[in-house]
């Protein structure tokens, strides 16, 4: 429940902070830089799964614990498929 709060309320100041980049008539560089660590931190903060050069994220109310499941079936589904086509 605190980790959802605090998620909530740092992806409100981040808003916040975008909003003020944006409103702005020219975007300096020091601008750009910190538009794209922001980026970087909102992509590392959403759950995902890569398999080889695929990704699928999925940011619609699943826990890490419930990821990490789905992941672990996705991946013995894929196993399976090579183990079988390998026969």
């Amino acid at each position: 429940m605190l980790a959802r709060e605090n998620k909530f309320l740092a992806l409100e100041l981040i808003n916040g902070i975008l909003k003020e980049i944006k409103s702005r008539k020219k975007q300096t560089l020091e601008d750009q830089k910190l538009v794209a660590t922001l980026m970087n931190c909102l992509s590392k903060s959403s759950p995902n799964v890569e398999i080889n050069s695929l990704s699928f994220s999925n940011t619609k109310g699943m826990t890490p614990q419930e990821l990490i499941y789905e992941f672990k079936r996705l991946k013995a589904l894929s196993e399976g498929a090579t183990s079988r086509a390998e026969v």
